[in-house]
């Protein structure tokens, strides 16, 4: 490997670990009613944001009126976030406060439906890694 290529691998990893630094950051912070924190996270130029069935906020303003002048995202409503199996663990663990050592210690399969509430102070797991609501084909 040249010294050209193994900059580019670094540049490339250091790329990887700042993207899920970042979604660990916005999960925590979306997690935590931590309107401030996620709004920081937007770059001054970005684009536009869109929720679905919610709208498209367009630019750095945009991302302002969404998640620091509504009441969408008010402790006690519910929010569905659906994400793949990693990213669930990831966020599960942020919001437990649990470090990346607890990462493969719990189940997350396709589907799975996890539930968790606040209790004014903290995170608590309610359910985890629940599949009943997916049809089972039967056996043949």
């Amino acid at each position: 490997m040249t010294l050209e290529e193994l900059e580019r691998e670094v540049t490339r990893l250091e790329d990887i670990h700042a993207i899920k630094d970042l979604q660990c950051k916005y999960g925590y912070y979306m997690d935590s009613h931590r309107r401030q924190e996620v709004y920081d996270l937007f770059s001054d130029d970005t684009e536009s944001v869109e929720i679905e069935s919610t709208g498209l906020f367009l630019g750095k303003k945009g991302v302002a009126k969404f998640f620091l002048d509504n009441d969408l995202l008010e402790p006690g409503q519910t929010v569905a976030l659906v994400a793949h199996t990693l990213v669930n663990r990831v966020l599960i663990c942020a919001a437990l406060g649990l470090g990346n050592d607890y990462y493969w210690r719990f189940d997350q399969d396709t589907c799975a439906i996890n539930l968790l509430q606040w209790d004014g102070a903290r995170f608590v797991l309610t359910l985890l890694n629940d599949t009943s609501h997916l049809w089972r084909a039967a056996e043949p």
